[in-house]
């Protein structure tokens, strides 16, 4: 049998369903600690003290995880004056004001007395008529937000008003219908929450690899007892050295080559073609000669190089002269000192060597060289890029599979929150 449509304000839903608004399922409250009451926030309470203090929700404790580190409290006064906002599960909240104006979460269980902040509205579902999850995946969807778009005001402080978000349309399946959709995205969510999680966590052990491999701290020389010694960069393996920069790098300026490709410094893909840029760029009004010339594995100093340390290229082309080009005097495993030039201690250690400019700062050549590096020998420095590449394809491949959850949830809720697709229940 065919689906049958009707018309509604918000386009064509199933016969059986309705179009109610936000004001008809739910109660909107916006009960919060006035500007004047911030005093009262405490960090840190000890051992969470349910009866004296209640957690103050904000965006930053919802993404973080409630009970975080950082998380803020409101003594009990002041929470007996918001008992209107006292946050139950599943409640709905929508941030109203700000960047983050239009996002909503659902919340989770909690043992403890919450309350919101004053950048959210919660929106407390009729159970009666409405799942909480049903509406909350709508109000999330690609759909919803085009709708919560539309209710936004002001350019420079958005914010969405409470009187116009009553207005919000919904479209509502029978309410079985509503919590088998709902379950069906949230098995989509478990997945995509357990992805995310397994991404950090690998990302984390990847720090620590990076920190313990390029340390000298972690062992990579299989059946062989490491002897360690004492240096000025504290100690490292026995049979490692130290080099100054300047010793394993120069610096190298090849111009008059005006029909090669321009290329762009960024921070997430070191140097890339500047037609690969997401962002617009502005070309040379002039002649490019003077440019310098990068070839495949050279690196550059970036001019904001205590940002982000300095960047590697695989591509060949031109870059602007106030860069410096490197490239390597001795062998060396480029790929190590690609993960090198981005550690924690390497950057940090870059900001005894930078000077001041007009737009950042800057490491000279002749600073650069002075540095220095701990340096093992090359096979080492091999088997240490192989195991943090290892690392960075195990991260890759968790966010390529993320995209594909991600997608293949979108995909669902186009069908299934507009009726398209009906589930059985």
């Amino acid at each position: 049998m065919n689906q049958q449509f009707k018309n509604t304000k918000i386009g064509e839903i199933p016969m059986d369903w309705e179009a109610d608004s936000i004001e008809q399922i739910s109660n909107l409250i916006t009960d919060y600690v006035a500007s004047g009451s911030f005093a009262t926030l405490k960090e840190n309470v000890s051992v969470h003290n349910y009866k004296e203090y209640a957690l103050y929700v904000r965006l930053v404790d919802i993404r973080k995880g409630l009970g975080h580190k950082g998380q803020k409290y409101v003594d009990k006064e002041t929470f007996f004056y918001l008992k209107k906002s006292n946050l139950e599960e599943g409640d709905i909240l929508l941030a109203n004001i700000g960047a983050a104006v239009g996002e909503t979460f659902i919340m989770p269980q909690i043992k403890e007395k919450a309350t919101i902040a004053p950048n959210m509205i919660l929106i407390r579902i009729n159970t009666n008529k409405c799942d909480n999850n049903y509406i909350h995946q709508h109000l999330s969807s690609e759909y919803g937000q085009k709708e919560i778009t539309k209710i936004i005001s002001g350019s420079g402080h958005p914010k969405i008003n409470k009187g116009d978000l009553k207005k919000l349309q919904i479209p509502l399946p029978p309410l079985p219908e509503q919590k088998k959709i709902a379950e069906i995205l949230t098995t989509w969510d478990n997945a995509i929450n357990k992805t995310t999680a397994l991404i950090k966590a690998k990302e984390v052990l990847k720090k620590g690899l990076m920190q313990g491999l390029l340390l000298g701290k972690v062992q990579v020389r299989n059946g062989q007892k490491e002897e360690f010694k004492k240096t000025k960069l504290g100690v490292i393996p026995k049979h490692w050295t130290l080099k100054n920069a300047g010793d394993i790098f120069k610096s190298i300026s090849i111009k008059n080559n005006e029909n090669e490709e321009l290329l762009a410094a960024t921070q997430a893909k070191g140097i890339i073609p500047k037609r690969l840029l997401e962002t617009n760029y502005t070309m040379p009004s002039g002649s490019t000669n003077g440019y310098k010339l990068v070839q495949d594995g050279n690196f550059v100093i970036s001019l904001r190089s205590f940002q982000g340390g300095i960047e590697y290229s695989e591509y060949q082309g031109i870059i602007s002269p106030a860069y410096t080009i490197l490239t390597n005097k001795i062998p060396i495993d480029k790929t190590f000192f690609r993960y090198f030039f981005k550690s924690t201690e390497f950057i940090g250690r870059l900001s005894v060597a930078v000077i001041g400019i007009r737009d950042g700062k800057q490491i000279s050549f002749q600073d650069f060289s002075a540095m220095t590096f701990r340096f093992p020998p090359l096979e080492e420095q091999t088997k240490i890029a192989n195991i943090l590449e290892t690392a960075d394809k195990e991260i890759d491949l968790l966010k390529k599979e993320l995209a594909k959850i991600e997608e293949q949830k979108r995909g669902l809720m186009q069908v299934l929150l507009t009726g398209k697709v009906r589930v059985k229940v």
